[in-house]
């Protein structure tokens, strides 16, 4: 249940009012200034863009014409191993057949002691191997820096590039980091396809 206030008496209130009220001057009232009438725009309408001028290639000599580059199967990148291999690697179980350690080499060098590894381990039928490339966080001084290289971890970056290209991509069934027992970041498990 609610209760209601009694209607206030405001003939009491009166006195106070003009009590406080007595001193109070009213502002003087300002005009308002009209706006400015604002003058119609006209609205053209649009143009299509100036035609840029073409511009004319030269034509190549005949005896350097481009030649069609041969159709390369090029593979979006290699699968990992599968978990279950991977898993029976790290623990022992599925023996790694075959190590290759390419610490100090240049890139050249590298590439051509890969492909021989895989092809010849491919052909005695090894199926796992270990493939060392380091992690490349050696600072080495500017003047023993060779400029061909790209910066650290250079061989590590380019492993899964090569693996991904002919002739590897058709030998590699896939490629994963190796364990801490078997060099961790700086060392990758590749498993070879059945020749």
């Amino acid at each position: 249940m609610s209760t209601r206030r009694p209607p206030r008496d405001h003939e009491s209130d009166d006195p106070l009012w003009r009590a406080v009220t007595k001193d109070v001057k009213p502002l003087a009232r300002r005009r308002r200034q009209p706006l400015p009438k604002a003058e119609p725009v006209q609205i053209q309408p649009k143009q299509p863009p100036k035609a840029l001028p073409k511009k004319t290639i030269p034509a190549l000599p005949a005896q350097a014409a481009p030649r069609p580059a041969p159709p390369t199967r090029r593979a979006k990148g290699l699968p990992a191993v599968e978990m279950r291999l991977l898993k029976s690697i790290r623990r022992g179980r599925t023996p790694i057949d075959l190590r290759l350690d390419l610490h100090g080499q240049r890139q050249a060098e590298a590439h051509r002691a890969l492909e021989r590894m895989l092809a010849g381990a491919r052909l005695r039928g090894q199926r796992v191997v270990l493939i060392v490339t380091g992690t490349g966080l050696r600072r080495r001084l500017a003047s023993e820096r060779d400029p061909s290289e790209e910066g650290p971890g250079v061989l590590r970056l380019r492993l899964a590039l090569w693996l991904s290209e002919p002739p590897f991509q058709d030998w590699v069934l896939g490629f994963s980091q190796a364990g801490p027992e078997h060099g961790g970041a700086g060392a990758f498990y590749v498993v070879l396809r059945r020749a």
